[in-house]
């Protein structure tokens, strides 16, 4: 897909000439011809298959994919999501951001996974694969574990590369700091506007 995107995203760059000519009508052309394909973007849930819950953080937001594996061992999309940061969330280091993706991911998607079989939990953060084996956390940290202890998974590593479903959705999440899964647990967390609006 990002090749197809390639001759697009061009006419995004600052400084660059906008130019509408035959690449780029190809390349629009091109990617609806792949939105159309039966079942390349998205797919209900079948419940007789394990499902994949991928998760990534980055700087300007969190993202997950809930996904499963076709006949043909291929992956594909059920549902998608992202969010924006606060400003406590953008200065988190890889690993506590990894683990608010995480959490954030299970919370979203929980009336999928909850009481389910095993699910996968994939980040591409190799650390938060001992996420559940780790002893003696404390703070945040602990409080994500134990958020994380009601459901049944297995976490899996896979590098960026293949990872990019969730890290696109991460790099440019939906512009919302709204949080209503739990998963914030900072003690630094804004109140939420409407507070302020009883006490004027």
């Amino acid at each position: 897909m990002s090749q197809l995107l390639a001759d697009l995203n061009k006419l995004l760059k600052k400084g660059e000439p906008w130019v509408w000519g035959l690449a780029q009508r190809q390349a629009h052309d091109a990617i609806k011809q792949a939105f159309m394909r039966e079942g390349i973007i998205l797919r209900r849930i079948d419940y007789n298959r394990p499902l994949i819950v991928h998760t990534d953080f980055s700087n300007k937001g969190i993202g997950a994919v809930l996904g499963q594996v076709d006949d043909d061992g291929n992956e594909y999309m059920c549902a998608c999501i992202s969010r924006s940061l606060n400003k406590h969330e953008a200065n988190y280091s890889s690993y506590k951001g990894e683990m608010l993706a995480a959490v954030w991911a299970v919370k979203m998607f929980r009336h999928h996974l909850i009481g389910g079989p095993p699910f996968k939990l994939v980040t591409d953060h190799q650390p938060l694969t001992y996420l559940m084996s780790t002893e003696g956390l404390t703070g945040q940290y602990a409080r994500f574990a134990l958020a994380m202890q009601e459901y049944n998974f297995v976490i899996e590593h896979r590098p960026g590369q293949c990872h990019q479903n969730a890290d696109t959705l991460s790099r440019n999440p939906r512009n919302t700091k709204e949080d209503g899964t739990g998963a914030r647990l900072d003690e630094e967390e804004e109140p939420p506007a409407h507070a302020y609006a009883s006490v004027r």
